[in-house]
């Protein structure tokens, strides 16, 4: 969901819910591993086809209690075939699972 705050600001979020039985290899017995996932974006149109964005996320592990966050930043552009180029600035969030 995105909602332009302005002509060169958009505030956007998107929620993403997981649900899902994991074991390890070498086990038949599963357990329960639900996951909620939160992300919220800033996007700011600098000039014609260049864009900065900050976003934050936060994951939550409902069953292991576990809670991770981590955020980014980038720049990019794009062309006249709207395909995106850029770099991400800086970024953190670890790669733990939720199992």
């Amino acid at each position: 969901m995105n909602y332009d705050l302005t002509k060169d600001l958009t505030l956007g979020a998107k929620y993403g819910l997981r649900k899902a039985q994991i074991a390890d290899r070498s086990s038949d017995l599963f357990i329960n591993s639900t996951a909620d996932l939160w992300v919220v974006r800033l996007d700011y149109h600098v000039v014609h086809n260049w864009d900065v964005m900050i976003e934050a996320r936060r994951m939550d592990c409902r069953d292991t209690g576990v809670t991770e966050t981590g955020a980014l930043a980038g720049a990019g552009g794009t062309s006249a075939t709207t395909s995106r180029s850029g770099r991400v600035i800086s970024g953190a969030m670890s790669p733990t699972t939720c199992g």
